[in-house]
C-alpha cells in the first residue's frame, strides 16, 4: 500500500466525495497545489498538514497513516532537526561575514 501523504489525502478526499477545488477551499490553498500534493509533486508543510488534519478530522501527526505498522513521527524530533539546521545556517553566515560568537 502506498503510504505517501499525497495518496492518503487523495483517498480521504474521495471518500468524502470532495473535489480538489472543495478541499483547496477548505484548507485555504489553490486547486493546483492540491493536485501537486496528490501527484507527489509537492509535499505539504506543517501548516497545510494541520489544515488537512482538521479538514479530515484526523490526528495531526498520525492521521495520514492507516495502519499501526507505520511509525509515528514525533514532531519534537522534526523541530529539533530544523532548529539544528537553522543554527548551522546562521553559523555559516557568521563565518562568511567573519563573525564569531565572541563578537
Amino acid at each position: 500500500m502506498d503510504k505517501s501523504i499525497g495518496t492518503q489525502i487523495k483517498k480521504l478526499r474521495k471518500e468524502l466525495a470532495w473535489t480538489q477545488s472543495d478541499l483547496a477551499e477548505i484548507v485555504g490553498t489553490s486547486t493546483s497545489y492540491i493536485s501537486d500534493i496528490e501527484r507527489g509533486k509537492a509535499i505539504p508543510g506543517f501548516r497545510y498538514c494541520k489544515e488537512f488534519a482538521k479538514a479530515f478530522n484526523l490526528n495531526y501527526v498520525a492521521g495520514f497513516f492507516p495502519d499501526d505498522n507505520t511509525p509515528i513521527v514525533d514532531t519534537r524530533d522534526l523541530l529539533t532537526d530544523t532548529s539544528k539546521n537553522l543554527q548551522m545556517i546562521i553559523d555559516n553566515i557568521n563565518l562568511e561575514l567573519g563573525q564569531t560568537e565572541q563578537d
